[in-house]
């Protein structure tokens, strides 16, 4: 039986508060399929925070993937390194040292593949 395969986009927005980190997750995953994530692009639209970082969970810790140290405001930063999520897993955007009322915002790219 074919491997069933079907686009991914999707857009996470968010607004920042006054907490140290604020995330904005995806997932998680559902049994029977994998997430492969093709392009990861983040920004905080209204002002520059200290750090981004995309972050795997799922699995009792965080497993750190990408990191933007002083990233500037209302810039897009994004990997086009591939990024499979399995079932259980969920992709987590860390915007550390907002503003509180930033608006934050992450676009994700790729594709959902039935597992075998």
């Amino acid at each position: 039986m074919p491997q069933k395969r079907r686009d991914f986009k999707h857009r996470l927005t968010g607004k920042s508060t006054a907490l140290a980190t604020e995330k904005l997750t995806h997932g998680p995953i559902k049994q029977g399929w994998i997430l492969c994530l093709q392009s990861i692009a983040s920004k905080d639209i209204t002002n520059a925070c200290t750090t981004l970082r995309l972050v795997v969970t799922g699995h009792g810790y965080d497993h750190l993937f990408r990191e933007q140290a002083s990233p500037s405001a209302n810039t897009l930063y994004w990997t086009t390194e591939p990024l499979y999520l399995i079932p259980g897993e969920k992709l987590e955007v860390h915007f550390i040292g907002t503003t509180s009322g930033d608006l934050l915002e992450a676009h994700l790219t790729g594709f959902m593949e039935e597992a075998s």
